[in-house]
Formats: C-alpha cells, sequence, structure tokens
C-alpha cells in the first residue's frame, strides 16, 4: 500500500495494526498445523486471513509485490512475519513452503468470491437506482436557506415515481420531488429531514393549484436534496414554480434537542472525563438520542450532575455563535467534529460561548434559553465500551415533565399521600406485600403437608430391600407446597422411601417432585436423573441432586400417565437392586 505507519493518520495506523497482528497470529496458526476450514480452529484462521484481506484492499494493497496486479498479498506480508520469527519460533522457517502456499490459496479464493459479489451488488444497484441516479446527476446541487428562512419560492427541476423520472404527477401519488432551492433540511450529522408542505399556484388570480404534503428530506450525491411526499391536492409538473413551507413547529423541536446535544456532550465530559467521545446520535423533532465512548453505567449522581449542567447552560440564555471558516483553522480553535460527518474546506462552527465549539451543519436555537428545559429520559449500554443516552428538550420536556406531574397526582390520590411522602409508602406496600406473600405461601405448604399427611398410608413396599414408595397427583398444589409435602413423606416413611409428586398449579403448568432417601440413593436411584425423564412426557424438563429434585412441564393433561410411569420405573429400578 506503501504507506508509511508514522506518516499514516489514525484511522490508518489502525489497519495498520489489524494487519501486522492478525498476520502474525495466522502464520503461527498454520506453522501449529491448524488449516483454514469453515468448522473449529480452522474457521477462526480463516476469518482472521480474510480480515487481513478486506483490510488490505481497502487502503490500497493489490498484487504480489513482484509486478503481477492479479495476485496474492499476503505471502509477502507473511515473509516479513517468518524473518521476524526465526529466534522466537525456529519451527516457523522450517514450514515456509506450506505457509505460504496456505495464505495465497485462501486470499485468491476470497478475492474471486468478493469479486463475484461487488459485480452482484453493482448489478442490483444499478438496477435499483439507474434511472434515479441519471436524472440526480444531471440536476446541480441544491441550495440550502433554511437556515435563514422556513419559507421559500422554488423551481420544480425533477419529479420521481418509484425511482423513476416524471414530467407531471397528480393527486394521492407518493413522489420525490428536486428543487433548486430549498428551506427544508435534508437529514445529515444525526438530525432528520423537515417535514412540511410544497404549494403549487396557478399564474392567474394565484389559485392553489396543488399541495405536497413533505414527510421526510434526504441528500442524494453529495448536495441534492430530495423531498419525499404524497400530492395531496391537484397535480405538478417540472419547472413549476412553488412554495415551499416548513413545519416551524417541528423545526423548532429538531434546533431545541439538537443544542441540546451539544450541551450534554459537553457536560458528560466535564463530569465523567474529557476521555469520552461521541459514538452516535440522533436528533428528532421530540427527542435525542446520545452514543458515547464509556466503560461502566453511569451513576444516579453522575446523571443529576449532568442534568443540572445542562438546565443550567439552557438558563443562562447565552446567545449562540455560528461562523463559516476553514476547516484548519475551525480545528485550531478548538472545535469538536461530529461523529460520522465528513468536511469539505470550509465548515461551520456551532459555539455556545464558553460551553460549547463543534463542527455542525445542523439547526440549533439561537439562544440556549430556547430549549426551556432538558430531562434524561434513559441511560443504557448498548454495546461493549458505548453507552446511550435519550433525553427531551424544548416543548418535548414541558410535554414530558407535565405527564410525570399527572401520574404523580394520580398516585398521590391512590395513597391518599402528599408527593413527597410517596416513596416511603409505596416502600410500605410493598413490604407489606412480601410479607403477605410469605405468609400465604407458608399456609399453602403448610396446607400441602397436611394433604400430604394423609398419603403416607398409601406408600407400597417394594422388595427385596423394604423401599416404601408413595407417587400421587396432588392436584393444584404449587411447587413450593409440593417441595415441603415431598420433604414431609420421605421424613414420615423413613429409610428406606422414595417419594414421587405431580400437581397442576394452573396456567398450563406442571409441577414434579422426587425425594430419596439415603438409603434408596445408596441403591444408585437417584432423583435428579429419574424426574427429568418423567417430565419430558409434561412437555418439559428439570433435575437436581441424587435426593431431591424438581420438575415443570406446559402439558398437565398428561401429568396422570407421567405419574403412572414413575411409579413403574421407580418400582422396576428398586426391584432390580441385588440384596
Amino acid at each position: 500500500a506503501l504507506v508509511s505507519y508514522s506518516k499514516a493518520d489514525n484511522a490508518m495506523r489502525t489497519n495498520l495494526k489489524v494487519i501486522g497482528d492478525h498476520m502474525r497470529a495466522v502464520v503461527y496458526l498454520i506453522s501449529d498445523g491448524v488449516i483454514p476450514s469453515n468448522i473449529g480452529r480452522g474457521y477462526v484462521v480463516r476469518r482472521l486471513i480474510r480480515r487481513v484481506v478486506r483490510t488490505g484492499r481497502l487502503i490500497g494493497m493489490r498484487g504480489d509485490g513482484h509486478e503481477n496486479s492479479e495476485g496474492a498479498f499476503l505471502p509477502s506480508l507473511a515473509e516479513t512475519v517468518i524473518s521476524l520469527s526465526s529466534e522466537i519460533d525456529p519451527d516457523v522457517e522450517s514450514r515456509r513452503k506450506s505457509i505460504l502456499g496456505e495464505l495465497q490459496r485462501e486470499e485468491l479464493r476470497f478475492v474471486q468470491t468478493l469479486g463475484r459479489g461487488e459485480k452482484l451488488l453493482d448489478e442490483l444497484l444499478d438496477e435499483a437506482l439507474g434511472n434515479e441516479t441519471e436524472i440526480i446527476k444531471s440536476i446541480p446541487d441544491t441550495e440550502f436557506l433554511g437556515y435563514e428562512s422556513l419559507f421559500a419560492t422554488a423551481v420544480v427541476k425533477g419529479i420521481l415515481i418509484n425511482g423513476n423520472p416524471v414530467e407531471n404527477v397528480s393527486e394521492g401519488t407518493d413522489v420525490e420531488i428536486l428543487l433548486d432551492r430549498t428551506p427544508f433540511y435534508a437529514e445529515s450529522g444525526g438530525q432528520v429531514g423537515d417535514n412540511g408542505f410544497l404549494y403549487v399556484y396557478g399564474e392567474e388570480g394565484g389559485k392553489q393549484n396543488a399541495v405536497i404534503e413533505i414527510k421526510d428530506v434526504q441528500k442524494s450525491l453529495g448536495n441534492i436534496f430530495v423531498h419525499k411526499g404524497t400530492i395531496k391536492q391537484g397535480s405538478v409538473e417540472v419547472g413549476k414554480k412553488i412554495d415551499a413551507a416548513v413545519d416551524g413547529k417541528l423545526r423548532q423541536g429538531a434546533k431545541a434537542h439538537h443544542t441540546a446535544t451539544h450541551l450534554l456532550q459537553s457536560a458528560l465530559k466535564s463530569v465523567i472525563g474529557s476521555e469520552t467521545s461521541q459514538a452516535g446520535s440522533l436528533v428528532a423533532f421530540d427527542r435525542l438520542r446520545f452514543d458515547f465512548s464509556f466503560h461502566r453505567p453511569l451513576t444516579e449522581k453522575e446523571l443529576l450532575e449532568i442534568e443540572s449542567l445542562v438546565n443550567q447552560w439552557i438558563s443562562d440564555a447565552t446567545h449562540l455563535e455560528t461562523n463559516v471558516m476553514a476547516l484548519q483553522d475551525a480545528k485550531n480553535a478548538g472545535a469538536t467534529a461530529m461523529f460520522g460527518e465528513k468536511y469539505g474546506e470550509q465548515v461551520r462552527v456551532v459555539e455556545v460561548p464558553g460551553v460549547s465549539m463543534e463542527l455542525c451543519g445542523g439547526t440549533h436555537v439561537s439562544n440556549t434559553a430556547e430549549i426551556r428545559g432538558f430531562k434524561i429520559i434513559s441511560e443504557q449500554g448498548i454495546a461493549s465500551g458505548v453507552r446511550r443516552i435519550e433525553a427531551v428538550a424544548g416543548d418535548a420536556f414541558v410535554e414530558y415533565v407535565c405527564s410525570r406531574d399527572n401520574y404523580m397526582r394520580h398516585l398521590c390520590s391512590s395513597l391518599k399521600v402528599k408527593a413527597e411522602d410517596v416513596n416511603s409508602r409505596v416502600e410500605t406496600i410493598v413490604e407489606e406485600l412480601r410479607t403477605a406473600r410469605n405468609e400465604a405461601s407458608s399456609l399453602r405448604s403448610k396446607i400441602a403437608v397436611l394433604k400430604a399427611a394423609s398419603l403416607a398410608s398409601k406408600a407400597v413396599l417394594v422388595e427385596p430391600h423394604n423401599v416404601r414408595i408413595l407417587v400421587e397427583n396432588m392436584g393444584d398444589v404449587d411447587a413450593d407446597g409440593l417441595k415441603s409435602a415431598a420433604e414431609h413423606l420421605v421424613g414420615t416413611l423413613q429409610d428406606p422411601a422414595a417419594v414421587i409428586l405431580g400437581s397442576s398449579p394452573g396456567d398450563g403448568k406442571v409441577s414434579l417432585v422426587a425425594a430419596f432417601s439415603p438409603g434408596v440413593v445408596k441403591l444408585g436411584v437417584q432423583a435428579g436423573k429419574f424426574v427429568g425423564g418423567i417430565a419430558k412426557l409434561c412437555g418439559g424438563g428439570g433435575g437436581g441432586k441424587p435426593n431431591f429434585a424438581q420438575a415443570g412441564g406446559r402439558k398437565p393433561e398428561n401429568l396422570p400417565d407421567a405419574l403412572e410411569k414413575a411409579r413403574a420405573e421407580i418400582v422396576a429400578a428398586l426391584s432390580s437392586k441385588a440384596s
């Protein structure tokens, strides 16, 4: 790739590290006899090789380095690894030929597969986007007016239906409309595209001829804005003048949430450390989502501190400053780049003086006071080392707070307490409920034991070891009650004894318990192994210790047959044991 590591940027250095690390692992693994395949260790080697090939091709590695542009480059890399390994593992050198051969075969096979996939993808893209791409290519970039105004007069430069260009379109049709200029913001930088309307007026008398509702705006081929919507009234044709009007309420929501996102990032860096960085974002009309790198969940105290900081900056009523400058000048000034964005020579810098300075093409409030308030809704992990905060601001913040206040009012009314006493009252209720449940469970267990006591007389004696066996259906007794009953019976019947109980506590459930005394276990019959097989007849499974096991199932209609089988099998098992 003719790339110098010392002069490479961070992204390129990461790619070079991946190639170096993976090549070392692959060479040693093949040297140790692990051949690339689709199973076990071989699959690990194959995946490592393919990642090296993909990464190498991404940074421009092609050919074998000996004027064969169709050759494999992995053997050349492996030569370096082998030469550096002579003092670490001399056996690698002796296996040079087989290592290079395997790498060459794997790379060339994988490159062929990649080539077929890329060709197929190109054909599919050409088929799906051909017409749309051609018409869009013929149209100049859209002039964006949305920073200064929510209204503009424009000319229809193109109309697409299902990707195909048309000259005119009528009511009820879903369309994509291309304009020469627009106040509509197209989705980018995490911010969703604007909603609104396009109006077409007649030349005489200014009568409204058509209305197009716009539900999304996307960018295509650089800076061409595609307005996606539905013809609600009339018809529209290419070349017509239209009035474009952005939904101001929704735009204000996006502006409030976008500026709040900038404040949130600054608050995060202040509270948990400047090393955290953005890993993704969504700025919608009614909420924001911010992903950031961090190794653990945020504490309640940290979340409250972050919220407090953001709301303090909002209440400071600071005017935002927006400037367009050279990219390098912006970086020198300390501006933070937004995640996933690509920048040209000239960039837009949005600054909340004393708080935040970021490269950003999104729409923002003019003063932080317009955000009104900020509230974190949730904080959670979404990947290893990546956390996500969801929050609301602006009107969505007011609606959220009002709805939570209504919930609290209803709760206070139901509990007949003041808002400040709700926590203690709920804790008391939870404790009372826990106590009541424990008492109910204890009573059910006592009832099950009393019911079991009447069953002890049904135990049968099995020779030659005089084992007392009891297999019974206890109706609707729950699992805890069944456990208590089995423990009581195996103690009552005395050693050696085997108790197997089943029940149908309701809702399509089956509970099974097997309790064996020490004497039965010594004979080689184990409760854990025994009950699992019986449970399968009831559509379930289970297990446990040699002396006690529980199981469950989902077919209560099979319980009688399962218990009959249990009786037959336990009798057979104990009868066959020699004295």
